[in-house]
């Protein structure tokens, strides 16, 4: 991943739950971690594998197949683990992360509940911000 390059949410969530999962990190194991992660929202089960091909182009995990449980239908599971490079990515992710909440936590007007922003209102710019939103 080159430098500067930023993580999608999802992607976020995932390589975050690739490190959090103890054990050996596998595709439900590591969507159990997302549903934790996110309070049951935000992941759809069939992304997963899609998102974690992703990451591993990317070079922010590897992978690898474990022995087969069924030597009749030889399944064998998948494992992933972050590497150095998914270490630095998710470091880089949340100081942005972090550096948005505190610039969001500084403008006065989002400080306000929104009934006591009557200048948005007379402005039009509330009815601007929200019509674009949708």
């Amino acid at each position: 991943m080159a430098k500067g390059d930023l993580l999608t949410r999802i992607e976020e969530v995932i390589l975050t739950a690739v490190a959090g999962v103890s054990g050996q990190a596998y595709g439900m194991s590591i969507f159990d971690e997302c549903l934790n992660l996110t309070g049951g929202r935000y992941v759809a089960l069939g992304s997963i594998y899609t998102i974690l091909d992703r990451l591993e182009k990317k070079g922010l995990v590897e992978t690898w197949f474990g022995e087969a449980s069924d030597l009749l239908c030889n399944n064998r599971k998948r494992f992933y683990r972050i590497t150095e490079a998914g270490i630095r990515a998710i470091r880089e992710t949340a100081d942005l992360s972090r550096s948005l909440r505190l610039a969001w936590n500084s403008i006065p007007i989002l400080l306000q509940p929104r009934r006591e922003r009557p200048e948005l209102a007379s402005t039009g710019q509330l009815e601007d911000r929200t019509s674009r939103a949708s």
